[in-house]
């Protein structure tokens, strides 16, 4: 089966590329080492005109940018989309990433008539694309009419399929991490290595640390755990929302942005992990990878009662915080932190949820491999 996979470059504050991440990265690397023929596109929405070192990746990998002047661009990439179909001669087209792609692939499939898969990692239409005039009629529509869809949740799905009314083949095929995606260092090695204190009781993220993802909730919980404890620290890693400002004190940890590989011995290196969100568009409906990395880490986890984490982490109640509610957050954490509870929940695996998208493909596009 040859399978033309479209997506944007960089998203998760990664680039595809170089960070080799994530599931636009994992999911037609899976395919390739399955038996699938895939050449993967990916279009930078920056600058960028490097390129593409095919020998770091099985799936044969091609960049476009949008270089500034975006409408122009945006034409020469959809015909250069159109000369690649001519020669790839694909079984079957995905889009995936955000709105605008699931668009092209729906078009593109009903222009050669290949069967279109489109993967939902999110709920777009909580992306400020979809504010776009048409952009959002356009997205809708595309759902409907192609041949399948995979959703990264349950919730998701329902959304779809209520807003929507898809007439093709769904599934359920959430996020996953790395196979042997853990720490390689004990909690001592994990805090030398980002130096830090031995002798405090650290919670702390990683991922995007923007409002809309409730990061404030974590910031107004730790302040007021400061000062009721001298020996508590925040640790803190990835991106930045400019528009609010991290705590003021000695005892936060900004690590910045890591390097993907850094992140399990991040996380190890925690007395209890934290996942933020709110009850909006976005949060109701994701799959946060957090989740799934800390669970691979075995730490105790907080967790926003929010989407696909209230109903994974049902049993375990205690460890669900009020999305807005500081004391909530605070009343959970000190709970976690004077009785450790690691949640006995299996996560996925790349190859797992690769293997699921790979039958999905092939019920919509049944070819001999």
């Amino acid at each position: 089966m040859r399978v033309l996979f479209l997506c944007k470059r960089h998203y998760m504050s990664k680039d595809l590329l170089y960070d080799r991440y994530g599931r636009f990265y994992e999911l037609p690397e899976y395919l390739q080492s399955a038996g699938l023929e895939v050449t993967g596109v990916c279009l930078s929405y920056y600058p960028q005109r490097d390129r593409v070192n095919n020998k770091k990746h099985s799936v044969e990998w091609r960049s476009f940018a949008l270089a500034g002047v975006i409408l122009p661009d945006l034409y020469k990439y959809i015909l250069e989309l159109l000369d690649l179909v001519k020669h790839v001669k694909p079984d079957v087209v995905v889009g995936a990433s955000d709105a605008l792609h699931v668009i092209i692939a729906k078009w593109l499939g009903k222009k050669f008539d290949i069967p279109c898969v489109i993967d939902l990692y999110d709920n777009f239409e909580s992306y400020g694309l979809t504010n776009v005039p048409v952009i959002k009629q356009l997205y809708l529509s595309a759902l409907r009419d192609v041949q399948g869809i995979s959703m990264i949740s349950d919730e998701l799905l329902e959304l779809i399929v209520k807003k929507c009314k898809p007439k093709g083949v769904i599934s359920v095929i959430g996020n996953a991490v790395p196979e042997g995606f853990y720490a390689n260092l004990d909690e001592k090695e994990s805090r030398e290595l980002f130096s830090l204190p031995q002798d405090y009781k650290l919670i702390g993220t990683a991922g995007a640390l923007h409002s809309n993802r409730g990061i404030i909730d974590l910031y107004c919980a730790f302040l007021a755990l400061s000062e009721i404890y001298d020996d508590i620290g925040l640790v803190l890693a990835g991106t930045m929302d400019p528009a609010i400002s991290v705590p003021t004190h000695e005892r936060v940890f900004n690590l910045g942005q890591l390097d993907y590989r850094q992140v399990p011995n991040m996380l190890n290196s925690l007395d209890v992990g934290i996942i933020c969100n709110e009850r909006n568009k976005f949060g109701e409906y994701c799959f946060p990878q957090k989740f799934y990395e800390m669970l691979a880490c075995k730490i105790p986890i907080i967790a926003a009662n929010t989407g696909a984490l209230s109903r994974l982490m049902a049993s375990y109640n205690g460890c669900l915080y009020e999305p807005g509610n500081v004391e909530s957050l605070v009343s959970k954490i000190q709970a976690q932190l004077r009785s450790p509870l690691i949640l006995d929940i299996r996560y996925k695996t790349w190859p797992e949820q690769g293997e699921e998208f790979r039958k999905l493909l092939n019920t919509v596009a049944p070819v001999v491999a």
